[in-house]
């Protein structure tokens, strides 16, 4: 069974997608059903968007309050792998990597990277784990 979840209604900035009146982003929140890092992208990319990149605390304020709202303590996908450092590195929206959790860069885990939505955290994760996501895409 799938489980989509929006919250707010239609918008014309993003349709059915959740969204933030402080940018120009949509977001698409999946719990169900979850799948691997490849297959999360590629079902966002299919829906015209990525997996989630984080700009800056508020988006990671934003983001993370909704999906503990709506998935409670969840690990969700985030567009980047664990190589990503700072200087020069995109997410794979293509956006600068300019904003990091400190827990990120903990040597532990796999390579790709995951968001706690308990503590906001960032940890190193198994690509091939099944986990819920989160799709981003830039608003009409």
């Amino acid at each position: 069974m799938l489980s989509y979840v929006w919250i707010a209604g239609w918008t014309e900035k993003c349709g059915w997608w959740l969204d933030d009146p402080s940018d120009d982003f949509c977001y698409l929140m999946i719990r169900q059903p979850t799948k691997t890092w490849q297959e999360a992208q590629a079902d966002c990319k299919g829906r015209q968007g990525n997996l989630l990149s984080i700009a800056d605390s508020d988006e990671q304020g934003f983001v993370r309050g909704i999906a503990k709202i709506l998935m409670g303590d969840a690990s969700l996908w985030l567009g980047a792998d664990a190589s990503i450092k700072r200087d020069g590195d995109k997410w794979t929206d293509g956006s600068p990597f300019s904003y990091l959790r400190s827990s990120a860069g903990v040597a532990e885990g796999g390579k790709c990277l995951s968001l706690l939505t308990g503590s906001g955290d960032w940890k190193r994760d198994k690509c091939d784990e099944k986990r819920g996501y989160v799709c981003k895409k830039r608003g009409k």
